[in-house]
């Protein structure tokens, strides 16, 4: 029973009596490497955001039409005066596009647009 436990002590004495020594210098910065082979492309990343907001502000001359490109349609459209803010009640299709209107006393037309 006692030299089990003799071994395990000089086993433990060995393992720890180079704990409480420095170490070294560092050395120098070696030269970096070859550069390696190009990797295979990663897929596709995600589109970008499908909803995009549109300002119209030339309310006063002409009622701020306000319209989405061909590739989306319109979602709201917001007459924003003076004082308050409204959504629009004045919708027409136009060449097959879906165009929002205000009022002379609107500032300026914010329409939310969304790919089709």
């Amino acid at each position: 029973m006692r030299v089990p436990t003799l071994i395990a002590i000089l086993a433990a004495t060995v393992a720890l009596a180079g704990c409480n020594q420095k170490s070294g210098e560092v050395g120098p910065k070696g030269e970096p490497g070859v550069a390696g082979p190009v990797g295979p492309a990663g897929p596709p990343g995600v589109s970008g955001s499908s909803i995009r907001t549109v300002t119209s502000e030339s309310c006063a001359a002409n009622g701020c039409p306000t319209k989405c490109a061909e590739d989306e349609t319109l979602i709201s459209a917001i007459c924003v005066g003076p004082t308050s803010a409204k959504f629009s009640d004045n919708l027409q299709i136009e060449n097959g596009i879906l165009t929002a209107r205000c009022g002379p006393n609107a500032a300026r037309t914010i329409a939310t647009c969304a790919r089709k």
